[in-house]
């Protein structure tokens, strides 16, 4: 294959230049042709054209998505009907053209005074079909729900009547498949009819290829719309269950900023019921609209004469006055169970009064017991027995009246977070039989207040929505009140995977402002960014001078050096521009502290200096590790003792106090400054190749800029102070 740029000829299979590094295309990723048709044949219709001889256009009353819809005159009939046009970037589809032919002959097919009439079907001189339909003045069901719900009584009658236009469809077999209110007109006389079949599908019929897009407005699809199922006629219940769920309440059922939000909504959710937001709507009506809106097609009314007949029921109560509603019904039936539960509850209160005794006797015979085995668990400080003889009795830190005895077994911990409101988890650290997480329990929203916890190690999670999770650790003494203050990372692209550090001393006692650093070390698919996107060939990533061997040499040089095992640019222990295998989420390796900066600087962040990276790992504390003082556990607690790279965030009790993952262990990480006196760059927290006491600062070690090893990484850092107004 024959590079584009330098004209060197690679292998096929090669994504980039051996030579240049250029990205190849490979044959099935070729650009796309593009057509371009005449001005001729792209011309929209214009105000006062006459079309085919009989068709006078008067003014354009709006567009859809497979449409554009004209106000006429029929000059021979002298009457005003409606004209939809293919628009005029879609008249060269030969799909589009296939499903707006389909349109009219569905369309065509229905002869019911709830559906829009269609005429004929033409096509201009230039080759731009249309569908002639009747013209109704009035207004859109859309535009009539806008300024909030409808009268319930208006709601039955608009709902009976495209019930009862649906139905007319399914008997023809077909589908509508976009039912939404702006699909539904509202003569000046009252009448609704069903508009735009443009999105029909004949039972039977041979389909059609499909759109690259999910056919059908998102907040109306069906389930199985939204999973891209088979669809039929259930689709259309579901989307007039939707429908009249927006007439009772005037809001959407399934709701979302952007469409993934809502297709979730819509696949896992379940909506407010209708009486929490409408006291007056009937029992019948909120009904058929749970049952229209189940999200199992086979749950839901099998076909819409089901919902006619219902509807029709409940017009007939509305019109003879006998309508309750859902609220008052249920009042009613409250007060007739309340007599009946009277006796009852006397009855029971008698029952629970003598079951509390006997039960408050024996809980204290057993509180006995559990003392007797708690307090030489707690003189002998082995905390994870009390909290394991505790959670096995159901015994509560409350239940200990003896205060000596709680103050030998248990601490408060108080957090706060910046914004406030966070959800806090909270997992016991367990010793035995080996390290591990217990189990999880939520301890409510931040501000927490001396929140009572057995003696020991935790681990705690933050979180909130809009804002990056945050998980640490915390020791709590017995005795002692803890207090903790972390600030969340609001979630967005240049701050994704990055936690707060917050200001802080450095070793030698000098102010550090606070900083974003990277959760984890830069991974190998991270990187695979940096490389694709053409890092190694833009020059202006590469500020440094660069030094090889001993000499300074030309960015162009360099790149020629800075390569893979075939050659291509990238880090050493690539092939062929890819990382290895199974190897995505573990740490990038093999690349020089050059490559670590002008990843940096691609990514809009820095290498962090020596103070920034010792403050993320320690808190400013006096700690040996970031999980404190034990040294035992640091196998079991970061990647020591030549296990290789493992993937990132794969030891979560190692975890820093300001939520920094692997800053001991896995790969040592090239920092910004240095302080060799050499020139030379300083990597520091150790690697999998070494001892946990090469995490120690004073075991830092310095190499050159143009080093690369399979136990050397880096992560970045990013000023706070920048992303403040974000």
């Amino acid at each position: 294959m024959k590079c584009p740029k330098c004209e060197s000829v690679n292998p096929e299979t090669s994504h980039f230049c051996a030579d240049c590094g250029t990205q190849l295309i490979l044959p099935d990723k070729s650009p796309l042709t593009k057509t371009v048709l005449s001005e001729k044949q792209t011309r929209p219709a214009a105000v006062g054209n006459i079309l085919k001889g009989k068709y006078r256009i008067i003014e354009e009353l709006g567009k859809g998505g497979m449409g554009v819809v004209f106000k006429a005159e029929d000059i021979k009939l002298r009457r005003t009907v409606a004209l939809k046009f293919l628009p005029p970037d879609l008249t060269r589809n030969t799909s589009a053209k296939d499903r707006f032919i389909q349109e009219a002959q569905a369309a065509s097919a229905l002869d019911h005074n709830n559906i829009c009439t269609v005429h004929e079907i033409d096509e201009t001189d230039e080759g731009q079909l249309f569908i002639v339909m009747s013209f109704y003045e009035g207004k859109t069901l859309k535009s009539g729900i806008e300024n909030g719900p409808l009268p319930i009584d208006r709601v039955v009658d608009i709902a009976l009547q495209v019930a009862r236009g649906l139905a007319k469809a399914h008997e023809h077999g077909i589908v509508h498949r976009d039912i939404k209110p702006s699909n539904i007109m509202l003569t000046e006389d009252g009448v609704a009819k069903v508009v735009d079949f443009g999105l029909a599908k004949l039972a039977g019929q041979t389909q059609l290829t499909k759109t690259a897009t999910t056919m059908g407005t998102i907040s109306y699809i069906s389930p199985e719309q939204a999973r891209g199922g088979k669809v039929d006629h259930r689709t259309d219940i579901w989307a007039f269950g939707v429908t009249l769920y927006e007439m009772i309440t005037g809001q959407l059922p399934f709701r979302g900023e952007y469409e993934p939000a809502v297709i979730h909504a819509i696949l896992n959710d379940q909506p407010k019921p209708i009486r929490n937001l409408r006291a007056d709507v009937p029992t019948e009506l909120e009904k058929i609209v749970e049952l229209a809106m189940n999200k199992e097609a086979g749950k839901r009314p099998q076909q819409v004469h089901e919902i006619v007949g219902a509807l029709g029921l409940l017009e007939k109560k509305i019109e003879s006055g006998r309508l309750i509603p859902a609220a008052q019904e249920l009042a009613q039936r409250h007060r007739r169970k309340k007599y009946r539960l009277i006796g009852l509850a006397i009855l029971a209160i008698s029952l629970a009064l003598a079951a509390i005794f006997l039960w408050q006797r024996s809980r204290s015979r057993q509180a006995e017991g559990v003392m007797a085995r708690l307090r030489p668990a707690a003189e002998a400080r082995l905390y994870d027995d009390v909290a394991e003889i505790m959670g096995a009795s159901g015994l509560r830190l409350g239940d200990i009246r003896d205060e000596k005895l709680s103050q030998m077994v248990s601490g408060s911990l108080s957090i706060e977070s910046l914004p406030p409101k966070a959800e806090i988890a909270y997992a016991r650290v367990r010793s035995k039989p080996e390290m591990s997480l217990g189990i999880s329990s939520g301890a409510g929203r931040t501000p927490l207040r001396g929140f009572p916890l057995v003696a020991g190690e935790y681990q705690i999670t933050l979180a909130l929505a809009n804002m990056n999770s945050l998980k640490f650790l915390v020791e709590v003494k017995p005795g002692e009140a803890l207090q903790v203050h972390r600030t969340l990372v609001k979630t967005s692209r240049d701050l994704t995977g990055m936690v707060m550090v917050d200001k802080g001393m450095s070793q030698n006692n000098v102010e550090i402002p606070a900083f974003f650093i990277d959760q984890h070390e830069i991974t190998n698919e991270e990187y695979f960014q940096f490389v694709s996107s053409g890092g190694y060939r833009e020059k202006g990533f590469w500020t440094n001078p660069i030094i090889i061997n001993g000499l300074p040499i030309s960015w162009e040089q360099a790149m020629k050096s800075l390569v893979d095992k075939t050659a291509i640019p990238g880090p050493r222990y690539w092939s062929e521009g890819k990382y290895p295998d199974a190897k995505k989420d573990h740490p990038v390796v093999g690349i020089s502290w050059y490559e670590a900066m002008a990843y940096a600087r691609w990514a809009g962040k820095e290498l962090p200096t020596w103070d920034e990276w010792w403050l993320a790992a320690l808190g400013g504390t006096g700690r040996t590790f970031p999980w404190g003082d034990d040294v035992k556990s640091s196998s079991q607690r970061a990647n020591f003792g030549l296990k290789g790279t493992q993937p990132a965030e794969s030891y979560p009790l190692g975890v820093s106090p300001f939520g920094g993952y692997d800053m001991a262990g896995s790969v040592r990480e090239w920092l910004r400054d240095s302080r060799s006196t050499a020139g030379l760059r300083t990597v520091v927290g150790g690697s999998w190749a070494d001892s946990s006491y090469m995490f120690e600062a004073s075991h830092a070690e310095f190499f050159g800029a143009d080093s690369a090893s399979d136990y050397i990484g880096f992560r970045c850092v990013k000023s706070a102070s920048s992303n403040r107004d974000k």
